[in-house]
């Protein structure tokens, strides 16, 4: 199978090296939620919500290999994976270690994966694209609910006001690149049709689902947005 033949090579190679991230994003993904499962069990939260992260795993898992097929479809080759890094810092407790993950994984990363694959189902062209972003954006939804519902639970046992000071650092990853200069080809409007958003239009849906969603969410729970508020002034 190949794709993208009728866009310019920069412009391809561009569609592939991003399914091609998303791959290594999957299967780091798959990593994560792997480590939440057990530091869930290990505070004794809800059957439910140890049920939804270990299922998590299987999907990103799942994830990962539709994200391979298209990356090798647009021409590129992901290559091997890099070591899945901690998401939270040194020094935390189980609670707070688990809390941490949890919403810097699940309630920040997987809503703004959502948000971005919500945008690009009604676009894609190609239909191996299209069913893979289809069949991710459902299981993201469930991801996301994820979070906020392990936050909810948490909130009842103790305050997660700890977690305010520390949203640029969930925050910088996945979003702080987005403001960064993007080489033409990366902005070219043809990639939405391929599964990709322009580095501009991804810009617009971090700072949509920013306001509308994380925003709101972080404040149900006492979590105070004003650090992530300047990291985002700064960013400009």
């Amino acid at each position: 199978m190949k794709l993208g033949l009728g866009l310019p090579g920069p412009v391809r190679q561009v569609a592939g090296e991003a399914w091609a991230s998303r791959t290594h994003v999957e299967e780091i993904s798959a990593v994560q939620f792997f480590r939440l499962s057990a530091e869930l069990a290990a505070l004794n939260a809800s059957p439910r919500l140890l049920e939804v992260a270990s299922r998590a795993v299987h999907d990103e898992t799942r994830h990962r290999e539709l994200c391979a097929e298209l990356a090798q479809a647009y021409g590129v080759d992901p290559g091997p994976l890099a070591r899945a890094p901690a998401l939270a810092p040194a020094g935390l407790e189980l609670f707070e270690r688990c809390l941490y993950a949890a919403v810097a994984h699940c309630c920040v990363a997987e809503t703004e994966s959502m948000a971005t694959l919500s945008t690009l189902v009604r676009e894609a062209e190609p239909p191996e694209v299209r069913r893979a972003l289809v069949a991710i954006a459902r299981d993201e939804v469930e991801h996301a609910q994820l979070g906020w519902a392990i936050a909810a639970w948490a909130a009842k046992e103790r305050s997660l006001s700890f977690l305010g000071r520390a949203l640029p650092s969930m925050l910088e990853p996945g979003a702080g690149p987005l403001f960064r200069q993007a080489p033409p080809a990366a902005d070219d409007g043809r990639l939405a049709l391929h599964g990709v958003l322009p580095w501009s239009r991804r810009r617009q849906v971090f700072l949509s689902a920013f306001e509308e969603v994380l925003i709101p969410g972080w404040g149900r729970f006492g979590i105070d947005g004003a650090a992530a508020r300047e990291w985002l002034r700064r960013k400009g």
